[in-house]
């Protein structure tokens, strides 16, 4: 019902693959291409940024989508959103699948999305 009246982002979903390794043995993450997805990306207010604990010198936002997204775990890669010019990391979920389909993400800015 929300989405019929907020206005809906559309992000690139940039999906952790797995591990590639190269001939010198060198572990790095792979990732599958982007696609779009519908979510809802809305900025963390600092006091929420404080009350959580998160790094006040990063740019956080909320993704509400109803794509389930791998956040980070000790050891293990993430999914990853292209948004707005920028990547943002998956760092954590709190999943509302089973009651309204939807999940929503606190994704942090890591840079600009690649050329």
């Amino acid at each position: 019902m929300a989405a019929r009246l907020v206005r809906l982002d559309k992000p690139q979903h940039v999906r952790y693959k797995g591990e590639d390794k190269d001939d010198a043995g060198n572990v790095t993450p792979a990732y599958y291409a982007g696609v779009t997805i519908t979510a809802s990306m809305q900025p963390v207010p600092r006091e929420l940024m404080e009350k959580l604990g998160l790094d006040l010198q990063k740019d956080y936002m909320m993704a509400y989508t109803n794509v389930p997204l791998r956040d980070l775990k000790r050891g293990t890669p993430c999914d990853m959103l292209n948004f707005s010019g920028r990547v943002w990391n998956v760092e954590s979920n709190t999943d509302w699948q089973l009651q309204d389909g939807w999940q929503g993400s606190v994704v942090c800015a890591i840079g600009p999305v690649p050329q």
